[in-house]
């Protein structure tokens, strides 16, 4: 096992675990919309910046994609992470439909749920929108880039646990 410290909390966690696991694992939230147990991390969405201090060292990094490691210092919230953190979220709103009271997905929406415990209103960034129609080109996929975040869950279920490389991105950004 291996012996970290999250918000001052003392947690032991088996090694090769990412310290969002290890932090979602023991009650300590975390923000982060591309974090699945069943796939590889890479911090896609960009919002589960963590401040790491291991060996009098002090950094930033992606707690999804960030193994645990012996005696390491966590904090989750700092003043220069939720910085960053809310300045993802509004960024993402503003290419983000703001419909949740009319969408099928209201209530149980990891967008919605970060929004809410960001404490966000939209507003700071220029509106971005979309107005795309929805893709229903295949019997097994609805693709509404509308709603589309990018945060590649998507692509790395049909590439890791479909077997298949039948969808990517394509373009850059929200031109995708």
């Amino acid at each position: 096992m291996i012996n970290i410290k999250i918000d001052n909390k003392d947690i032991s966690v088996p090694q090769g675990t990412n310290i969002f696991k290890a932090a979602k694992d023991n009650g300590i939230y975390i923000p982060g919309l591309c974090y699945h147990p069943k796939l590889t991390q890479y911090g896609g969405c960009r919002l589960c910046m963590v401040e790491i201090t291991e060996r009098g060292r002090t950094r930033h990094r992606f707690s999804c994609a960030q193994p645990v490691a012996e005696g390491m210092t966590v904090k989750t919230k700092t003043p220069e992470t939720e910085k960053y953190t809310k300045s993802v979220m509004e960024y993402l709103l503003a290419h983000h439909p703001l419909d949740c009271p009319t969408c099928d997905k209201s209530g149980e929406c990891g967008l919605q749920e970060v929004t809410h415990d960001l404490k966000l209103k939209p507003g700071r960034f220029k509106s971005a929108r979309l107005d795309k129609p929805m893709r229903r080109d295949n019997p097994l996929l609805e693709y509404n880039s509308n709603r589309c975040i990018l945060c590649s869950r998507c692509v790395k279920v049909c590439k890791e646990i479909a077997g298949v490389g039948a969808i990517d991105y394509q373009n850059r950004g929200f031109k995708t």
